[in-house]
């Protein structure tokens, strides 16, 4: 039934289909209007009526993808700020599943003694020795230390460091030395949002290595 409930229905659902219709319809009244008296000023009415629509229709779209987008990174930060709030045996606990979700088996450590190792990952044959930092500051080079004696230790393959923070220049430079792979707070912060996707392939697990 043509009426204005049907109309505005219509126009929520296929707002492009609608707009165009309505472009069409403000096409023949222009054509209509222009052969009145006052058919020029009609005209250019409509067209700036129709100009505003579009110029609003624009912005409506903008205002709700800015929306989306922001929640979305909301949504990620407030994940990294849940971290940020952990204790130290409360981060090693959650890197466990975290890198479990990324393809790799996980073991935490016994939390004292554990000669610079806080979690063993393994994968595809290869061990990897992990210190992780929960941290309110920057790393430096200590964690870098801990994790080669780790590696030693273990007799892992690789090393690495994580952290909800970032690391110090000097940490970084011993790392490259050394053959340490350092995860930051924004990778760390990808890799949360790696394990919330549903119905992961195989070829879309990262690879840390």
């Amino acid at each position: 039934m043509f009426n204005k409930k049907n109309v505005i229905k219509y126009c929520k659902k296929k707002p492009v289909r609608a707009l165009f219709y309505f472009y069409l319809i403000i096409c023949f009244i222009s054509e209509l209007a222009q052969k009145t008296a006052v058919g020029e000023t009609v005209s250019g009415l409509f067209s700036l009526v129709f100009l505003g629509m579009i110029c609003y229709g624009v912005f409506r779209l903008y205002s709700k993808l800015y929306k989306w987008v922001t929640k979305k990174s909301f949504k990620l930060i407030q994940e990294i700020y849940e971290v940020d709030k952990m204790d130290g045996f409360q981060f090693e606990n959650f890197l466990c599943p975290l890198f479990e979700s990324q393809g790799y088996s996980a073991m935490v450590t016994q939390g004292t003694g554990d000669f610079g190792a806080d979690l063993i990952l393994r994968r595809k044959g290869k061990k990897i020795a992990v210190q992780a930092k929960r941290y309110s500051s920057n790393i430096g080079i200590s964690a870098v230390q801990q994790a080669v004696a780790a590696k030693g230790y273990y007799k892992a393959e690789f090393a690495m460091v994580v952290t909800n923070q970032y690391f110090t220049p000097a940490a970084v430079k011993l790392a490259d030395s050394n053959n340490v792979r350092l995860i930051n707070r924004d990778e760390l912060t990808y890799m949360i949002a790696k394990a919330r996707k549903k119905g992961k392939k195989e070829e879309e697990v990262l690879d840390i290595l």
